[in-house]
């Protein structure tokens, strides 16, 4: 997250804001890894907590929106425009 911070002047605001949302997402992934799954109480089978699904569905939906703009924005900062 430093080294992006450090480099974000090289993206446009609106660029810099979402790749920062995308790394902050991960990062509560990432703190909320320990509570993935638990165990159903009738037959003690490991299920993954609804709070886990969502996050993951909220982060696959910023990245799909995400990466085509970088791509975009990348490819104009190096002068490759098709």
């Amino acid at each position: 997250m430093n080294e992006f911070r450090k480099k974000r002047i090289f993206f446009s605001k609106d660029i810099a804001d979402e790749i920062e949302r995308l790394m902050n997402l991960v990062l509560f992934i990432a703190s909320q890894f320990k509570d993935v799954t638990c165990r159903d109480p009738e037959n003690f089978e490991p299920v993954v907590a609804q709070k886990v699904i969502d996050t993951w569905t909220k982060a696959v939906h910023v990245t799909n929106e995400l990466f085509p703009v970088l791509e975009d924005t990348f490819r104009k900062h190096i002068g490759i425009i098709e």
